[in-house]
């Protein structure tokens, strides 16, 4: 009660100044203000100068404004999380952070695939035929596996069954698999990223750390999006195909561009390689930068 007497007395005080000429009043309001900040503020309230308030609330309202906004699309987020993950995995950000990110961009791009009539969980089978097939009518396979003849007489069989030739393009030919089939394929893929977000029917399960394959995962789903988009992610991608076709023994199918990529690449061993693309990628992200 004491805090309203003191402010109704300042208002008391300033009212019988109201009237009066505006030098007298903003005179008067200048000397009560610090006082009436004071008690006012024991009651949650705050002053400012009758006329700016005024004034001020008039801007406010005319100058009001529907706050921009930004949206994103469903293959917008998936690719920021996909980038996201290949940035982290060759900065060696912990296994398990990546892994959580790739994949849930995966399943988005997998999800929108179907809405276009595409299966991932077919399309990942037919992704292994075929590029081989296609490769073998070219003649263009990698050494390592023309010079296999048990794995050529596979490539010459399938090839003899399917129409794929030099020229076909990957979304000329569909597939199918059963319910059963692509049940088995998520429940695979899918088996790191369900023990990293479901504790309530097996809180004391374990991970066995093998199953962790990021590589894989993130060469999966960059797949997925080349799928959509028919065009790499730049530049996270590039970098991801060179250091995946190196490792994985695949590099005669890198364009010749990235010969000195791959040489420098041949010569590090696999933390030495991590920190090779995580400084390339990065030189491709910001242009110039590793010149200063």
């Amino acid at each position: 009660m004491r805090d309203r007497r003191e402010l109704r007395a300042i208002i008391d005080q300033m009212m019988r100044y109201q009237h009066r000429d505006l030098p007298a009043w903003t005179k008067a309001w200048n000397d009560a203000k610090p006082g009436m900040d004071k008690a006012l503020e024991k009651v949650g309230l705050e002053t400012e100068q009758p006329r700016q308030r005024r004034h001020s609330a008039r801007l406010r309202n005319r100058n009001l404004k529907e706050p921009s906004k930004l949206y994103v699309t469903k293959l917008a987020a998936a690719k920021r999380q996909l980038c996201a993950a290949i940035r982290m995995f060759f900065d060696g950000e912990d296994e398990l952070a990546v892994h959580t990110v790739a994949h849930a961009a995966y399943k988005l791009l997998s999800n929108i695939k179907t809405t276009r009539g595409r299966d991932e969980a077919a399309d990942d089978y037919l992704n292994m035929v075929f590029y081989h097939v296609q490769e073998y009518r070219r003649g263009t396979l990698p050494s390592f596996i023309a010079n296999d003849p048990e794995m050529m007489q596979f490539i010459r069989d399938i090839a003899d069954r399917l129409p794929i030739n030099a020229s076909s393009r990957f979304t000329e030919v569909t597939a199918s698999v059963t319910k059963n089939v692509a049940k088995d394929f998520w429940d695979k893929r899918s088996k790191v990223a369900n023990f990293l977000k479901h504790a309530d029917r097996d809180p004391k399960a374990y991970l066995d750390s093998d199953e962790v394959d990021n590589l894989t995962l993130l060469t999966r789903a960059h797949g997925a999006y080349v799928d959509l988009t028919h065009t790499h992610i730049d530049p996270e991608g590039i970098v991801l195909w060179v250091y995946s076709c190196v490792t994985t023994g695949m590099a005669e199918l890198l364009p010749s561009e990235f010969k000195d990529k791959i040489a420098a690449l041949h010569k590090r061993n696999t933390d030495e390689k991590l920190r090779f693309c995580s400084r390339w990628l990065h030189e491709l992200r910001n242009p110039g930068s590793h010149d200063q």
